[in-house]
């Protein structure tokens, strides 16, 4: 479902209270995180990013109903009020990792990912994904088409100077991955 629209900070904060109403935890990640986290919105939002733990997924599709427009192994396509919205969801490895298993790419969301951060947005605190588990998202080209590198360069412009250049360098070994059993099996010996 393409969104034609621009989502509005609005829109954001009744999503994130409903989800608050239900007790269930929601990060923001993607562009709204960086603008929560920058404290500034430089641009148009067609969708809104949410980081969700695994465990709330049927919970999420009973209380979502018919708003649920797509369903994939590691994430939910919602209309909520109008808003496209990627509800990810991520479970926790063996080690107390965060990951997504996508069909196309493994992220591996950094340590600080679920951590607890938090923005401004319209004045009030979001949580958000930590600033480097944002940066990873950002930075990494991994399956990613030529309109969303463009994107991410300006977006890289912004998060870079939030950034350490050592947590630059950290943050790499975080980077998505392909989705192929060699990355798999090699993310569970923790090799990766």
């Amino acid at each position: 479902m393409a969104q034609e629209t621009e989502v509005t900070v609005e829109q954001v904060w009744n999503l994130l209270d409903f989800f608050n109403t239900h007790g269930v935890r929601a990060l923001l990640h993607g562009g709204w995180a960086l603008d929560a986290l920058t404290g500034e919105t430089v641009r148009a939002h067609k969708d809104i990013d949410l980081l969700v733990d695994g465990a709330e997924r049927s919970r999420l599709a009973e209380l979502l109903g018919e708003a649920v427009f797509e369903e994939q192994p590691h994430k939910l396509g919602v209309n909520f009020e109008g808003a496209e919205v990627d509800l990810v969801f991520y479970e926790m490895d063996s080690r107390g990792r965060a990951v997504t298993w996508t069909p196309r790419v493994l992220v591996r969301w950094a340590p600080d990912a679920v951590s607890g951060a938090t923005g401004k947005l319209a004045g009030r605190e979001a949580p958000t994904v930590g600033l480097q588990a944002l940066y990873c998202e950002i930075a990494n080209p991994v399956r990613k088409k030529a309109a969303m590198l463009k994107k991410n360069q300006s977006d890289l412009a912004r998060i870079k100077p939030l950034m350490t250049p050592k947590s630059m360098r950290e943050a790499e070994q975080w980077f998505p991955l392909e989705n192929t059993r060699w990355n798999r099996l090699l993310w569970r010996l923790g090799v990766k």
